[in-house]
């Protein structure tokens, strides 16, 4: 039986800063999200919901108590790949 990994095997449609199209899965993309420039799925909804995905990942994983918490993640300028493994 095969078997797909959505926290690693590539699955998000991407592109980076430099222009190149890739495609990743949830935790690479969110480790490499300051390398990234956009999610370009084929559709304008696939994407809104593969944002909604991430977003909702990030939000549990760092559990923000309040809009300072949000800041310094925002002030960090990349998400903490110890926050994101230990989640």
């Amino acid at each position: 039986m095969n078997r797909f990994d959505v926290l690693y095997d590539p699955w998000i449609p991407v592109v980076t800063v430099g222009g190149e199209s890739q495609t990743l899965g949830i935790l690479p993309a969110l480790e490499q999200a300051h390398t990234l420039r956009d999610v370009l799925c084929e559709s304008p909804l696939e994407t809104y919901a593969v944002f909604r995905l991430l977003i909702a990942f990030l939000m549990d994983a760092y559990s923000p108590a309040s809009v300072n918490d949000r800041v310094s993640i925002y002030r960090s300028g990349r998400f903490d790949p110890v926050v994101l493994s230990q989640y």
